[in-house]
Order: C-alpha cells, then sequence, then structure tokens
C-alpha cells in the first residue's frame, strides 16, 4: 500500500468528508455490534475485500465473518474498530479512495480491554443508485501478518476491479 502522498486525486470537499466520517462511523458499529447483514449492506455486491492472508468477495464474507465469531474464545467478546488519520480523495469519476489506521480492541465485560490488531486500510467507495456511499474494494494490511508475497492480486477477467485497486496496490 502505498503512502498516501502517493496516491493520486485531490480532497472531498468539505461535505462529502462529513458524510464520509459519518459512514464509517456506522460502518464500523455494525461490525463491532456483530450486525453482520447491516455491515455486508455497506458493501456493492461484486466488492472485494483483500488482507495479508486472504481475498474474498462480498458473497463470501458474511458466511466467513460468522463462522469467525462462533469460534472457541469469541463468546462474549467484545471488539471496538477504531478508525483514525483518515483521507480521502475525490477520482475523476467522482469515486473516493480513503486510507486509514485501524486500531481493534477487545475485551469482555469485567476483564481489562487489550489491542487485538493495529492495520492500514485503503477503500474505494463510489455512491449507489440511491446516493449512499457502498464500498467498491478494500485492501487491509495488519500489522502482525507477513505482507503477501504479491501485493497485487490478479484481476485479469476483472479489469474494472483491477482499474480500481491501482490507488490501493502497493
Amino acid at each position: 500500500m502505498p503512502p498516501v502522498t502517493e496516491i493520486p486525486g485531490r480532497p472531498v470537499p468539505e461535505r462529502w468528508y462529513a458524510e464520509l466520517q459519518g459512514f464509517y462511523a456506522g460502518h464500523v458499529r455494525h461490525r463491532d455490534e456483530g450486525a453482520v447483514a447491516d455491515w455486508l449492506a455497506a458493501l456493492d455486491d461484486d466488492a472485494e475485500l483483500t488482507t495479508n492472508v486472504f481475498s474474498a468477495r462480498r458473497a463470501e464474507l458474511g458466511e466467513a465473518m460468522r463462522w469467525l465469531d462462533e469460534q472457541p474464545g469469541q463468546a462474549g467478546l467484545r471488539r471496538r474498530h477504531l478508525l483514525s488519520t483518515f483521507v480521502a480523495l475525490r477520482q475523476p469519476d467522482d469515486t473516493v479512495v480513503t486510507r486509514y489506521y485501524a486500531l481493534v480492541v477487545a475485551g469482555r465485560p469485567g476483564e481489562r480491554p487489550a489491542v487485538h490488531s493495529t492495520s492500514v486500510a485503503c477503500d474505494v467507495l463510489a455512491r449507489s443508485e440511491t446516493g449512499e456511499w457502498r464500498v467498491r474494494r478494500r485492501e487491509i494490511m495488519r500489522d502482525d501478518l507477513p505482507r503477501p508475497q504479491s501485493a497485487e492480486p490478479d484481476h485479469a477477467a476483472d479489469p474494472i476491479a483491477a482499474v480500481e485497486e491501482k490507488p490501493c496496490a502497493s
């Protein structure tokens, strides 16, 4: 993932920035509350999420997230996603590339919370037909996991995704 100074685009208008802050606040709250369907609703139908260790389309994410939440040791665990150093850059086609840090804190009632993970993330967002922001592509690089061998997934069958991933690619 390149430094933000290497991502093309210009800053979004202040109104968009405020909308995007609200979008992300609701989006991470849905994940923290275990509302998987609501979290998924913020992703385009063909959205892709890529991390250090996997890449999945939206259709695969719901089942994977529910499976992770049901693993031993997860019962009663509360997670809080905290986003910071948020940058939003408008692209010529009115999509927006965002880049931010994510700190995930986890704990159980009565126990001291601890840092679960730290990451840098980059999204490509576009407005839906109803004017809502939706994630087209998300790349998350967790600091505690090894970097992938190839920083660029193969999108030969999906040239639109290949163009959209460029601002976020390493």
